[in-house]
This record gives C-alpha cells, sequence and structure tokens, in this order.
C-alpha cells in the first residue's frame, strides 16, 4: 500500500471550499470553480433538482453526518478499469455492482465515453446518482435523462487541438453531447465505433467546431506513436490527458473529472473522505486525489499507482468486482 500525496485531510463536508483547499494544496492549474456553478445552470437554480437526486440516490441520512463502516459513495472509471479486455462489462461484474444500490450505497460512473454509452452503463448497473461522460464535460441524470451540467470548448482553442493532432500524425475526433465527428475513417474510428456501438457523423471538422457545440477533442493513433509524440501533443494542447493507450483527450479547463466528480459529492451531500475510487488513467489522477480512498488496478498508468492506496489485479480479471464484493459488499 502506498502513501497518499498531497491530498486534503480536512474533515469539511464537501463543498467549493474543500475543493478550493485541495487545488491550494495540489497547485491545480486552471481556473477556480465558481461556488454558484455547483448549484446553477444556464442561470436557472439547481436546488429542486439536485435535492431530488440525493434523497433519490442516498436516502433520507446526511451523509456527511455519518461514518459507516464502509463509503457512502464509489465512482469508477469504464475502460481499463470496471470494463475488461473487450471493452464490456462482465455479467459478474454487472451484478456485483448492482448490489451497491441495494446497501445504500451510490455508484457513480465517471468515463471519457459519451453520454449515451454512459448512461447505458449506469442504467444497466441500476446506478441512480448522476452520471459522468466526456471525461467530465457533460453530467446527467440517468433516472430523469435531465442534462445537469455542460461544459463547452472555446472553438479557438478546439481547432488548434485540432491542428497540432494532424500535425503530429494522430487522428482527431470531436464530440458534442449527442454525437461524435470525424471526418475521415481511420483505425481510430473503427476502434471508437466498436467501443461505443455508434459510428461516428462525417462531416468537416472545422464546419463541426463552427456549428456545433463541441465538449471534448479525442486524439487517437497507435499507442508506441502516441508514447512519441507526448511530450509534444502535450506542450501544444494544455490540459490534454492519456485516457487510454490509444487516446488522448482534452475538454474546457472546467471539464474535468475531478471539476465534474466535486459538483456530484456536492450536489448528494457526500464528503469526500465518505467516497471511494477506481480509475486507471491520466485522466483519473485528480479526482481520485479528492476521496477517501482510490483503488488502481494492476494495469493502470504510473501516475495512478502513484497515488493509490491500493493497487489490485488486471481489469481483465474483474478485479474492481471483485475488490467491491469482498472490501465493500462484505464490510456490513
Amino acid at each position: 500500500m502506498t502513501c497518499r500525496v498531497a491530498r486534503a485531510t480536512s474533515k469539511w463536508s464537501f463543498g467549493y471550499r474543500s475543493l478550493q483547499r485541495y487545488a491550494k494544496i495540489t497547485r491545480m492549474s486552471g481556473p477556480s470553480l465558481d461556488p454558484g456553478s455547483l448549484r446553477v445552470l444556464g442561470g436557472l437554480s439547481m436546488g429542486p433538482m439536485i435535492e431530488d437526486m440525493a434523497q433519490r440516490t442516498m436516502g433520507d441520512g446526511a451523509l456527511s453526518d455519518r461514518q459507516p463502516p464502509r463509503p457512502a459513495l464509489v465512482a469508477m472509471d469504464v475502460d481499463g478499469t470496471i470494463a475488461g479486455a473487450d471493452h464490456g462489462l462482465s455479467p459478474y461484474t454487472v451484478r456485483t455492482l448492482r448490489l451497491l444500490g441495494e446497501r445504500g450505497i451510490a455508484g457513480v460512473i465517471v468515463t471519457g465515453r459519451a453520454e449515451g454509452v454512459a448512461l447505458s452503463i449506469a442504467r444497466e448497473l441500476q446506478f441512480t446518482a448522476p452520471v459522468i461522460s466526456c471525461n467530465g464535460a457533460v453530467i446527467t441524470d440517468p433516472v430523469t435523462g435531465a442534462r445537469l451540467r455542460v461544459r463547452q470548448m472555446d472553438p479557438e482553442v478546439t481547432a488548434h487541438a485540432v491542428e497540432a493532432a494532424r500535425r503530429l500524425g494522430c487522428s482527431p475526433t470531436l464530440w458534442t453531447p449527442d454525437a461524435w465527428f470525424a471526418d475521415e475513417e481511420s483505425v481510430t474510428t473503427e476502434l471508437l465505433t466498436h467501443l461505443l456501438a455508434e459510428p461516428p457523423r462525417f462531416r468537416p471538422l472545422a464546419e463541426v467546431i463552427a456549428e456545433e457545440k463541441v465538449v471534448k477533442v479525442m486524439v487517437g493513433g497507435d499507442p508506441e506513436h502516441l508514447d512519441r509524440v507526448d511530450e509534444a501533443l502535450r506542450a501544444e494542447v494544455p490540459g490534454l490527458t492519456r485516457s487510454m493507450p490509444q487516446f488522448c483527450e482534452v475538454g474546457a479547463p472546467d471539464a474535468t473529472k475531478l471539476e465534474a466528480i466535486a459538483f456530484v459529492l456536492d450536489a448528494l451531500g457526500v464528503a469526500s473522505e465518505a467516497a471511494w475510487g477506481f480509475g486507471d488513467s491520466d485522466n483519473d489522477v485528480g479526482w481520485l486525489g479528492l476521496l477517501g480512498r482510490a483503488i488502481a488496478p494492476e494495469n493502470a498508468l504510473p501516475g495512478v499507482r502513484a497515488i493509490a492506496h491500493e493497487v489490485i489485479g488486471h481489469h481483465a480479471e474483474d478485479s474492481v468486482a471483485a475488490y467491491v464484493e469482498e472490501h465493500i459488499l462484505g464490510s456490513g
């Protein structure tokens, strides 16, 4: 077990001030979170909707006041974490994770996948907590389908990311909350079509940038090629993170998994130390470092393993489900 570095140890109930404290401790780059953004979307109060979700998901108790022997919330990445080598969920994983809700533990999907796929996974697992998709750019209520938070990229930044990806020999795709776009077929589009069970919409990317609300740029390529150009890509595209061996991603500065999990914790009234998380990639480091316990599968990237409390088996061996069964469901 490794020691956690640079994490907030305060026992506050999670909210705006605790995120600001965490940001200060870790010197997190990017703009500060607007305290009003956690409860307001598009100028409309989200209070009633949020309160309904918290009641539906967590029941009557105030989570920040309870000290259960197990977590109040378990957040999990999909690819490389709860999904197997075929990028699907095994029957064992589905059966096991469904039991979280029966035990009064909120399950939260935190993924780079598109909103529709993420919602399908959450519904299959019978999760009712908000679903985080598009790498944190979109947060959706899986019961009502209402979008609780959407963060759009700046068009100029999007265009530069596309140009840089192409110049460095990679294949860019653009994502909106409703679809993903490419301007030519490639190995990247073939893999994404398999993962998403949905083909891209083929359009010139410059046209997509001008006419659509883009929330994410995904840069695809052969893993060895991405390894070679990783430093150059990150220098060209601030905020870019590796999400899978074949992909890097970037969104708006406030469209990260960290910002999104902060929103969900605040919405459900869950203290950060009462939440546990599972993840494997660079884009999981920030939000895992915020939670009370971080667990990484054996296949996780070095940055994730470095901040994890525990490293378990390989994702292809249903290691997350096995851990949940033994250490969370079996703890009470």
